[in-house]
């Protein structure tokens, strides 16, 4: 039976150095060289002064490079991607640059990354309910740091790993259009919010199943929408069918509506409610 709880890992739990200059630690942290300093992307949620945590693999490239780390990039402000900043920023005794979005509830040093980084800060809103997501694209190695705005809920559109067809949104025109700019990058390896890899083909597959995923639900909310069907009706009936269509078993899909409140009514009525009301 397949797993429905998410892809299999992809790095081993140490450090993982992805093209020169480049590393993915044991948590969702990231390291990157610049020409003077080094920044990380999302200090993370994990344990960090365990023997093979993230901070080990921190201080590991910082040993090699002999670069100090200057700057922390974020992704998005959810408490599992910035969980450990205070931590961090005591470790180095405050002398971080923390860049992140505009709309940051952190109140960031910068939008933007130091010029000692080759890097495009590309804003994707459309994840977090504060607009605040970023992804990162590293144009010398072809890297895209994307956050958590690629969900694809499977590895093809035909077989879903995930009780759910479709990522969380409350704004699917923001989503998709985000995604559109992603898809202009030329992509050789994508590196999720949650330290997921993909290559090549994959890489680029994973936006687009992503994007295919609430473009379908938008299809045929307005759709439904336009032949008077209630709300309520219309997103059960597109829930289940895009369930069927990605291959997610029946009971897997109809455990979805149960619980006060339920996942379904939580992380997937939202989405339909949008093109509803649009």
């Amino acid at each position: 039976m397949r797993n429905y709880s998410g892809p299999k890992p992809t790095l081993s739990a140490k450090l993982t150095e992805l093209s020169s200059g480049v590393w993915v630690t044991a948590g969702r942290m990231a390291v990157i060289e610049g020409k003077e300093t080094l920044a990380v992307i999302d200090p993370g949620d994990e344990p960090l002064t365990t023997a093979q945590g993230p901070l080990a693999g921190l201080y590991e490239v910082i040993k090699e490079t002999g670069k100090p780390l200057a700057e922390v990039w974020i992704t998005h402000s959810h408490p599992d991607h910035i969980a450990n900043l205070p931590e961090i920023k005591a470790l180095f005794k405050g002398l971080l640059r923390v860049v992140a979005h505009k709309n940051s509830p952190l109140k960031p040093d910068a939008y933007l990354p130091g010029e000692g980084f080759r890097v495009r800060c590309i804003s994707t809103p459309g994840h977090s309910s504060v607009n605040d997501d970023l992804a990162f694209y590293l144009p010398d190695s072809s890297i895209l740091f994307s956050g958590d705005i690629v969900q694809p809920k499977g590895e093809s559109w035909e077989e879903a790993f995930y009780p759910s067809p479709w990522p969380f949104f409350t704004d699917g025109n923001t989503y998709l259009a985000s995604l559109d700019k992603l898809l202009t990058l030329d992509v050789s390896t994508l590196v999720t919010g949650h330290r997921e890899v993909r290559n090549g083909d994959s890489a680029r597959a994973w936006i687009e199943v992503t994007r295919k995923a609430i473009a379908e639900v938008g299809k045929r909310a307005i759709k439904l929408r336009m032949e008077n069907v209630p709300l309520a009706d219309a997103a059960r009936r597109i829930f289940l069918e895009l369930c069927k269509e990605r291959s997610i078993p029946g009971d897997i899909a109809y455990r979805r509506f149960s619980g006060s409140p339920s996942s379904f009514t939580l992380y997937d009525l939202p989405g339909v409610e949008y093109f509803y009301g649009n």
